[in-house]
Order: structure tokens, then sequence, then C-alpha cells
């Protein structure tokens, strides 16, 4: 019998996958939330045509302006290189985003190639008589944003990765919704010592916020309150 991977929440059942009680809850919902802002379609209006128009890509605008929304402007395109290949430069570069969450940096290697343009009804034969005198002064920025569209699309579907393929996978996050943060704990002893003093409107407040029932719990029993 052929064997099988078990699927996220599957392994989250068998324990395969576990989150212990010391682990910083609140992060990784923070950065789930965060993965999952990157799992969006591109609107409509960002879409084009390839240059052959048989396939979909997005906007150079579309992928410059969703990396500064998303990243705050964190982000860079180094180590580039290029080569000619005959009436092609083929390229690369390596983009580096910085998490707003974690504060760490997440780099994407893109590749590339442009063509390199002749004059209407040439041939490869005499290519160096009939390339367009500008052809790189056109096509070298684009070798740059085709670069940089295709390191940003590995970062999510936001930037277009699942554009033009047949099978896609969706988002299934580890932390559903019935996950509830856990407050530090220095803010749950601030709530116990501000019902012991009698202002109990912050403890109200807190009891009445999203977070950890078993930390709710013990604020009631700190506090002697049902």
């Amino acid at each position: 019998m052929e064997d099988k991977l078990a699927t996220i929440d599957e392994q989250r059942q068998q324990g395969i996958i576990a989150v212990s009680e010391s682990s910083d809850t609140n992060s990784l919902i923070k950065i789930q939330k965060f993965t999952a802002l990157q799992y969006r379609q591109p609107p409509a209006e960002s879409l084009g045509q390839t240059p052959d128009g048989k396939a979909k890509t997005v906007t150079i605008a579309h992928i410059e302006t969703t990396l500064d929304e998303l990243y705050f402007g964190q982000w860079s395109l180094t180590d580039c290189h290029y080569q000619r290949e005959f009436n092609e430069v083929i390229g690369s570069g390596v983009l580096t985003v910085i998490n707003p969450i974690t504060g760490r940096e997440i780099k994407r290697t893109g590749f590339a190639a442009i063509q390199i343009t002749q004059d209407a009804g040439a041939t490869l034969s005499n290519f160096n008589d009939t390339k367009k005198k500008n052809a790189l002064d056109l096509s070298f920025p684009k070798l740059k944003a085709e670069i940089l569209k295709n390191a940003a699309q590995s970062l999510g579907p936001i930037f277009g990765r699942d554009l033009n393929r047949k099978i896609t996978d969706g988002f299934n996050p580890l932390f559903k919704g019935d996950i509830q943060p856990k407050l530090p704990q220095n803010i749950i002893d601030k709530i116990i010592s501000e019902g012991k003093a009698g202002n109990m409107d912050e403890v109200n407040a807190a009891l009445l916020s999203n977070f950890d029932q078993a930390q709710k719990d013990f604020i009631k029993q700190q506090l002697n309150l049902s």
C-alpha cells in the first residue's frame, strides 16, 4: 500500500506538529497573518499580457508598490549579474526584503532574459548590422524589471506566483481561528494587581478581550471572581 503524506491538520492531531507552552504563540500568529496577506491574488488592473500574448503577467508597478506596502519600503535588489548570449541578454539578481514582524531578511533570487531587438524583417545572420541602435537602452531596464518580478513571485501569489499555473495550492494556516493568543506574564500580573487595588474596569476589559481562556480563568481565580 502506498504511503500518503499526512496533511497539516492530520499532523497536528497526531502530535507531529505541536507548539509547546513556552512557544511565543502570539508572534507565530502575527507571522502567519502576514504570510496570509501574500496569498491574496493580484488585482485585475495590475495584470497584463506577455509580449507574445500567450500568457498573463503582472506589471512592474504592482510589484514595486506591493513590496513598498507589505515591507514598508524595506527591500532591495542586489547582486545583479548579466551576460549576452548572441541576440539575448540573461541576468539574475537577489531580492532582499525585511519581514516587518520578525525583522529578519528574506532573500529570493530572480532570473530573466530579454531579446536584443533588430530592424523589422532582419535575420540573425546579419544581427550585428541590423541591431537597433538603442536596443539595450530600451531593453536593459526591462531585464532588471523582469528579474525583480521573477524574484518577488516566490514570495506569494500577490506578486503573480500562480499566474499561468494549471495547478495551484492554497494557504493552509497552522493556527486556525480557534487559537487564542497568550498575554505576556507581566501583563497578566499587572491585570491581577489592578484588580486587587480595586480597579475592576481594567480587569473587566481584559476578560472581555480575545486572549487565552486559561489565562482568563487564572485571573478570575486570583481575584476570586466567578
